[in-house]
């Protein structure tokens, strides 16, 4: 099972045996989510855009007069990861977040590509690939013993994330089962 879900990411080994499950293996990051791939593209892509084109001192998740602003941009981010899980590109835009220091509404549009947003989370999902090639280790079993991946969690249909289950684990992702329910 990989579950990777908006906070937390957990991965576990469960045999089946008559009816009967048994979880065999678990590990996980209680701080590695959903939530970084949108804060990732908050701080990596939309906030550099944003900074080359208005006048705004301090801009950053750390100064809390811009916490509504961060909160808005992380909602933005967050959907765009969902459009780009079916899509392969995006436009994303930024508006009704205020002005900046020289009292200019702040307005942005911009297209963003699944090929950019993959290379972003990146070393997120190599993260999570390392996390469940150890739980395969120290459960003594091969890979070619596990008959499929069973996929938990919204960010589990970003087809980039099943790409590289399938590619660096070599073993079948179920894609049958709703990831979200």
């Amino acid at each position: 099972i990989y579950d990777l879900g908006g906070g937390t990411f957990d991965t576990a080994l469960v045999t089946s045996n008559v009816g009967s499950l048994s979880v065999v293996a678990h590990n996980g990051d209680n701080y590695l989510g959903g939530k970084d791939i949108d804060w990732s593209i908050v701080d990596k892509v939309i906030v550099p855009k944003i900074s080359s084109k208005f006048s705004l001192r301090n801009f950053n998740r750390g100064e809390s007069k811009y916490n509504g602003v961060f909160s808005r941009l992380k909602y933005i981010a967050e959907s765009s990861k969902i459009a780009l899980s079916q899509f392969s590109n995006t436009l994303i835009e930024i508006d009704n977040i205020g002005n900046d220091d020289n009292n200019q509404p702040i307005y942005l549009s911009f297209d963003y590509s699944r090929k950019e947003f993959e290379a972003l989370i990146q070393p997120i999902i190599d993260q999570t690939i390392t996390i469940a090639k150890q739980t395969i280790t120290e459960s003594g079993l091969k890979n070619s013993t596990i008959n499929k991946i069973v996929l938990v969690g919204g960010p589990t249909q970003i087809p980039y994330i099943r790409q590289r289950l399938k590619q660096d684990l070599g073993i079948e992702v179920d894609t049958s089962i709703d990831p979200l329910t």
